[in-house]
């Protein structure tokens, strides 16, 4: 993470304590968030937003493969790391615990006469954590169905992880749901940045204090309440939800009307995550100007599509995680926002890379190599077929931009 980044205060679960001035930022503190007023002068602040990390068995076993796990871990998200700018704060959605060794792993399985329908469970390793740091991710949502993929435990040793490694992360707590709901609250240049982080399902439950689930747990009312209370200490206020279901081309009614209640009660910018394939990005009005709603950021890096076979038309009986070229689309979204004195918001711009997850499974079987590049650096004729793709989805409210040199 960059030094020129500072956390004023973040109060997600197993906080590490201060971190000393002279120690890389955002740092994760359990100092409660104290009422202040934006700073009445003109502030500029970039925040990029990638969607969901949730690396299967199969790019896991990518990882793994040379024997060095952060070398591993850096090989894979190589394209995305080199979307991200050090003048900005970087947002991913971690959608996998950072321990696989307190439930068996398994690979899931769509539902069909024979069986029932299973949720995969993911682990990863602590490593992760240190690498995201370094290579500029500042915050993480693990606010997702896969939160508790090991248990609270899981849980609890993935946000000591975090806290280790200096990367803040919100919408879970192992002391308490209200300690989840506050927002963690950045700095960047004069201007703060509250992220509130939440998802609407959960594949198991655990006990223990854990992850904000929306219309349960924590009804709406109090997320719009969170987000009314992270307006008061900030100048930008990003919400991050988990929602949708798996694969579904676009938004649906429930999407857009959490996305408006969340820009009505106060949120700027909405980071949706969880269907695994990009959906529309668009301005709509708000109270302070606009708003900018992503409604899926599609996989930053995973191991589906593995069985995607360019100018082929997915097959009907096999579940779309395998066969699915969107499985592999990303975007890293960055918004660039101005707060006038009056605390008035404009997007100067939104833009995007695309990325894209290679994935040689058919041609190697089991010794398999997963790396995400942007777009621009995929094959040509992988270009011609998936950028028209990335761009009717996304739609127009966005520039679609090469990465930086």
């Amino acid at each position: 993470m960059r030094a020129a980044i500072g956390v004023l205060a973040a109060i997600v679960a197993g906080c590490g304590g201060r971190i000393e001035a002279s120690a890389p930022a955002p740092a994760v503190t359990p100092t409660p968030i104290t009422a202040s007023a934006p700073t009445p002068t003109t502030r500029r602040v970039v925040i990029s937003a990638a969607g969901d990390l949730v690396l299967n068995a199969l790019a896991m076993g990518s990882v793994r493969a040379g024997g060095d796990e952060a070398a591993g871990y850096r090989a894979l998200l190589d394209g995305y790391a080199r979307a991200v700018r050090d003048d900005e704060i970087a947002y991913l959605n971690l959608e996998m615990p950072l321990v696989d060794d307190v439930i068996a792993l398994e690979p899931g399985w769509a539902p069909s006469p024979a069986r029932d329908a299973r949720a995969p469970v993911l682990g990863g390793t602590v490593e992760l954590a240190r690498v995201l740091a370094s290579i500029g991710v500042d915050v993480v949502g693990v606010a997702n169905n896969h939160a508790y993929d090991q248990g609270y435990d899981g849980l609890r040793r993935t946000l000591a992880a975090l806290d280790d490694a200096r990367v803040a992360h919100a919408g879970t707590s192992s002391e308490s749901l209200e300690h989840a709901l506050e927002p963690v609250l950045l700095e960047r240049d004069g201007a703060r940045v509250a992220l509130i982080s939440a998802t609407v399902q959960l594949n198991r439950r655990a006990h223990g204090a854990g992850a904000i689930h929306l219309g349960r747990t924590s009804p709406i009312d109090r997320i719009e309440r969170a987000i009314r209370d992270a307006r008061s200490h900030a100048d930008v206020v990003v919400v991050a939800p988990h929602w949708g279901r798996d694969f579904a081309m676009r938004a649906d009614s429930e999407q857009r009307a959490l996305a408006r209640a969340f820009v009505d009660a106060g949120a700027d910018l909405v980071l949706g995550t969880g269907p695994h394939v990009l959906h529309e990005i668009v301005r709509v009005p708000s109270a302070r100007g606009e708003a900018v709603v992503a409604y899926s950021l599609g996989n930053v890096a995973s191991g589906m599509g593995r069985a995607y076979r360019l100018g082929h038309d997915p097959p009907e009986n096999v579940h779309p995680a395998n066969v699915r070229a969107e499985g592999r689309d990303g975007l890293v979204l960055r918004v660039a926002i101005t707060i006038d004195e009056r605390g008035a918001i404009t997007f100067e711009r939104v833009e995007g890379v695309a990325l894209w997850t290679e994935n040689d499974f058919l041609a190697r079987g089991d010794r398999v190599h997963v790396r995400v590049v942007p777009l621009d650096e995929a094959a040509p004729d992988v270009r011609a077929e998936r950028e028209p793709a990335v761009r009717a989805a996304l739609g127009d409210a966005i520039e679609l931009v090469p990465i930086a040199p």
